[in-house]
Parts: structure tokens; C-alpha cells; sequence
């Protein structure tokens, strides 16, 4: 867990190290492409536009347009740098938040089966597994004859409402009878 902490926190300085180079990028790619002088002299002559052919010579216009196009260049890989840094941290601390959820649950699910573990043991000791096979077997057959007694008591008692049921039926046949004569 340690060496996770310290990756995390390695992209992290690398992010604001790269942040800063690019803060540090822009401002430069800012002054020189003002520095530029435009065909019309426009903000170049603002800088003073001597200076610059002084500074840098008869070429200076030619230096400015190298040095932003690698100034641009710079900036524009240290931003795809920077991209991927905050991406893979953000997988990074999504996947630590789903490997501790993924632990946590692993750890509960022992725990559980320690303790189940445990009451098994406490059951078998306390109830040796011959004697609840014994016990078992002795509450299957009480409940088999259990079962044929209340079979026949249905059978019984079925047969005899078959029977008051042919009687009624014999007397609703003869009331009939006498009612039609």
C-alpha cells in the first residue's frame, strides 16, 4: 500500500512540475509571438522594433518564427504529457477506491465464514453427528406413521360423506318421485 501511496504521489509532483512548465511556456510563446512584427508594425513596434534586430539581428524575424513554433511545439506536448499524467491518476484512484471495496467485501465474507466455521464446530461438539442421524431416522418414522394415520382418518372420512351424500341423494330422488305422481 505504501508503494501505491508513493506512485500516486510521484504523478502527482510530476503534474505540478509539468504545470508549471507549461504556465512558464505560455508566457513565453505570449511575448514572443507580441514581439513578432506584423507587415504593419502593429504591436511588434510596441516592444521597440530596433531593439529586437539589435538583439538578435537582421534575422530576428526569423528567430522569432523558429522560436514559436518550438515554443508551440513544447506546449503543446507538455499539455498531451500532462493529459495522461491526470488521466492515469484518476483511473489510478478510481481503481484503489474499487480494489478496497473489493478487499473489504473478501475480508466480510471470511469473517462470515470463520464464524460459521465456529458454530459448526461448537454444534458438533456439543451433538455428535451419530446421535442426530439417530434422532433424525426416529422423527422420520413417526412422521411416515404419522402421515398413514391421517391418510386413513381422510379415507374414513371421506367414505363417509360419500355415504351421506348417496343417502341425501336417494331421498331428493324419492321426493322427486313422490312429487311428480
Amino acid at each position: 500500500m505504501n508503494s501505491m501511496i508513493l506512485a500516486v504521489s510521484g504523478v502527482t509532483i510530476a503534474i505540478n512540475l509539468l504545470l508549471v512548465i507549461l504556465v512558464a511556456l505560455s508566457l513565453l510563446l505570449c511575448l514572443v509571438v507580441l514581439m513578432q512584427r506584423p507587415k504593419q508594425e502593429g504591436l511588434g513596434a510596441a516592444f521597440g522594433g530596433g531593439m529586437t534586430d539589435q538583439a538578435f539581428g537582421a534575422q530576428t524575424t526569423d528567430v522569432l518564427q523558429k522560436g514559436t513554433a518550438y515554443l508551440g511545439t513544447a506546449f503543446f506536448a507538455v499539455t498531451l504529457a500532462l493529459s495522461v499524467l491526470v488521466s492515469a491518476q484518476n483511473s489510478g484512484a478510481r481503481l484503489d477506491e474499487s480494489s478496497l471495496k473489493q478487499t473489504e467485501e473478501q475480508v466480510a465474507s471470511e469473517e462470515n465464514a470463520a464464524e460459521l466455521a465456529e458454530v459448526v464446530a461448537a454444534v458438533e461438539e456439543e451433538v455428535p453427528a451419530e446421535e442426530v442421524a439417530e434422532e433424525v431416522s426416529i422423527a422420520a418414522e413417526d412422521v411416515q406413521e404419522s402421515v398413514e394415520d391421517v391418510k386413513e382418518a381422510v379415507t374414513e372420512q371421506v367414505s363417509e360423506g360419500a355415504a351421506a351424500v348417496e343417502e341425501k341423494a336417494e331421498e331428493l330422488s324419492a321426493e322427486v318421485d313422490e312429487a311428480k305422481q
